[in-house]
Parts: structure tokens; sequence; C-alpha cells
């Protein structure tokens, strides 16, 4: 018994690990809809975690690595529900908190990922709001580099 659950743990934390892949197939809808540019979700996902590890270093008291988790898992049920730009949102809301109650319900560790996920979406704690600075500077930075090129 205790082998067939051990097992049944490491298909889930490999199905979720395929998973993740569908944030680089995914792309964003925000450079489409103004005409220009090209995104994955996961390089969003990338960059928004390295822009809130930066930011969360200047603020004393902040827990780094949980403003990084947050990062992280912030987007992670877009692979399930696409991604909508701020146009589409005002119509319209995907199941992305159902997506991540889904997720979460799929492996052992999922519980932790649930929490990341509630907390950026109530930006009551710091470590939340840095997250969700991290998220719009990492857009900014995209549109100035659609800019350039």
């Amino acid at each position: 018994m205790v082998a067939q659950n051990r097992k049944n743990q490491l298909q889930s934390i490999a199905n979720f690990i395929y998973e993740t892949g569908n944030l680089a197939k995914t792309p964003r809808s925000g450079l489409w809809f103004l005409g220009t540019g090209n995104q994955s979700v996961a390089e969003h996902t990338l960059r928004t975690a390295f822009i809130g590890y930066a930011i969360s270093a200047l603020v004393k008291g902040v827990d780094q690595e949980k403003v990084v988790f947050i990062c992280l898992f912030h987007d992670l049920g877009e692979g399930r529900t696409s991604d909508l730009n701020y146009v589409h949102q005002r119509y319209g809301r995907l199941a992305e908190t159902e997506a991540i109650r889904d997720i979460a319900a799929s492996v052992p560790f999922g519980g932790k990922i649930e929490e990341l996920y509630r907390e950026f979406e109530k930006r009551e704690s710091r470590e939340a709001r840095l997250a969700r600075d991290a998220d719009q500077l990492e857009w900014i930075t995209t549109l100035r580099d659609e800019q350039a090129n």
C-alpha cells in the first residue's frame, strides 16, 4: 500500500511537471491584442520571478523566497485557462481559481500552491503586493522591449 501511494505521488508530480510545460505553449494575449510581439506565459512568469526577487531585496523584513514562489505560481492556472488581456477581462473571467484548485488537488504539495495563489489574488501581504508589482513591472518591461524592436 505504501509503495502504491509513493508511486501515485510520483506520477502526480510527473504530471504536474509535464503540465507546467503548457505555460511555454500559452501565449500572452496582451501583445497580439496590441498588434505586435510574442511572449509565452512561461517567459512572463520567469522574468516576473526574477523581478520579484530583485525588488524584494530592497524591502527589509520581507520573505524574499515567498515573493519568488508567489511570482512562480501566480499564473499557473493559465496553462489550463489561457491568458486574458485587460479588455477581455472586462467582459469575462476564465475559471483560473478553479484551475488552480484542480491542479492543487492533484499533487501532494497542492495546498501550498493554492495558498500562494490566494495570497497573490488578495494582495494583503507585503509579499503578495511585491509579487503584483513584479507582475506589472514585467509587463512594462515587455512593452519597452516591443518599443525598442
